[in-house]
């Protein structure tokens, strides 16, 4: 038997199953987180190995083993179902073989979700038999006291409107409310806890909305005497940068004044440098041509004295008498030194 029960905050879930195979869940959401309308979902699949699912019920239990309404019913011949009435958003799918089906209902009304009683019908065929029938029930419901004690009484008598109640009988329903009992305790505690967190945490919500406007204004008031600071020794550096900057420009005008002064001194005395420069240039190159009218007249002169018959006169008495200058000493040598040698040979 499959018995199953989870609880955490944003929803609550009751599981009872009289069967040994049909997972048949319900979930119920917590009242302030309710999703798209839904105030809670039931699930049932079924899936075995060696065992063929032929149809899938999932019913409304009016009065446990006497009235139900049929909510949605997969069979081979109509495998699917997808469809939204009464307050029930429907859908399921039952595959072909061995790989089961499986029915999901979302539940739109809130009193299905507080009162409803759901039950999972789903007949099969194994190797040895056809038209086995397995089957659950649940739902807060079961915790009605008339709907259970009217069930006990009339179980025996009206078992055969649900399939599969006669296989396990009162055992099965009496599980099922002593399971809601505790499931109805468990949720009663669950919601007081969670009021209690919720208030823990408006508290402390509020404690830390109080910390951070104070951390606020805190920070405020320092980021206003920051600021106030800053303006007024940006004041003060502003007023001594313009006086350095005033005093610097002056210093820099008069240096300036000073250096055109001496620029113009300068350009002045090399100015009359270079007249007189040019004076003494033109000077020489006078001079110069001077020279050279005079070199030019003495040229002339030269050549006028070298063309007359007197020059000519003169250069050849010249050769001539230096010819016999020279040569009458050489003879007279000549003749010295032969006697000589004849001196010797006698």
């Amino acid at each position: 038997m499959l018995v199953r029960a989870v609880f955490p905050i944003a929803f609550l879930v009751f599981s009872a199953v009289c069967s040994h195979d049909v997972e048949f869940t319900m979930q119920r959401h917590h009242e302030d987180m309710r999703t798209d309308g839904a105030c809670g979902e039931i699930s049932c699949r079924y899936g075995r190995n060696g065992v063929n699912v032929t149809r899938i019920r999932m019913n409304e239990v009016k009065v446990i083993g006497k009235d139900s309404h049929l909510l949605a019913e997969l069979t081979v011949e109509a495998p699917s179902v997808d469809s939204v009435s009464h307050g029930y958003e429907i859908k399921g799918k039952l595959s072909p073989g061995q790989l089961g089906g499986k029915i999901e209902i979302r539940l739109l009304n809130p009193s299905a979700c507080h009162h409803g009683v759901f039950s999972c019908d789903v007949t099969y065929d194994d190797e040895n038999e056809s038209g086995l029938t397995d089957m659950a029930i649940m739902g807060p419901g079961l915790l009605d006291k008339g709907t259970f004690e009217e069930t006990n009484k009339d179980t025996d008598e009206e078992s055969t409107s649900t399939e599969g109640s006669t296989k396990y009988g009162d055992n099965c329903f009496r599980l099922v409310a002593q399971f809601s009992e505790k499931t109805a305790t468990i949720e009663q505690n669950l919601d007081y806890k969670i009021d209690r967190i919720e208030r823990v945490l408006s508290k402390r919500n509020d404690h830390v909305t109080d910390k951070l406007a104070e951390v606020e204004r805190a920070m405020s008031a320092k980021l206003t005497g920051l600021e106030s600071r800053f303006d007024e020794k940006y004041t003060r550096l502003d007023t001594r940068v313009d006086a350095r900057l005033d005093k610097s420009s002056k210093e820099l005008l008069e240096q300036m004044g000073r250096v055109e002064t001496r620029l113009s001194q300068d350009l002045s005395s090399y100015s009359s440098q270079c007249t007189d420069l040019q004076k003494q240039l033109d000077d020489v190159n006078w001079k110069e041509a001077d020279e050279q009218a005079t070199v030019s007249q003495l040229k002339g002169e030269i050549q006028d004295v070298v063309g007359s018959s007197k020059f000519s006169k003169a250069v050849n008495q010249m050769k001539w008498e230096t010819t016999h200058k020279t040569q009458r000493p050489i003879e007279e040598l000549l003749d010295e030194k032969k006697e000589i040698n004849d001196r010797r040979c006698m």
